[in-house]
């Protein structure tokens, strides 16, 4: 992504360091969080890596189901991480929709206690 241009909600692919098991790594879709502004000015980004093996981790609640993806996929809400933008690659793949925003919403503000 030349530019770098993106939106809260947008699904990108992002290259996430190997750090050790049970934390993503590894090139794979992620939702963009933040708002307009801090996406735009800062050089970091704030996403929620997705994963489509669940069959590995023991789905919980905060796990939100994100549709019209190449395979089942899910975002996995207790991962939460800051990234460098210079990680992203290619162009969005999706946006979510409001209902799936709105879920993805729940889920942060369940995972954080609030």
């Amino acid at each position: 992504m030349e530019n770098k241009m993106l939106s809260k909600g947008q699904v990108v692919y992002v290259d996430l360091p190997v750090i050790e098991q049970g934390v993503q790594g590894k090139r794979r879709p992620c939702i963009v969080l933040g708002n307009s502004k801090a996406c735009r000015y800062s050089p970091v980004v704030t996403i929620i890596p997705m994963s489509s093996e669940l069959a590995k981790y023991k789905r919980i609640p905060n796990h939100v189901w994100i549709s019209e993806m190449q395979k089942k996929s899910y975002a996995l809400i207790e991962q939460i991480q800051t990234v460098p933008k210079s990680l992203i690659k290619g162009k969005p793949i999706k946006t979510l929709t409001d209902d799936e925003m709105n879920n993805v919403k729940n889920a942060i503000l369940s995972q954080f206690g609030i």
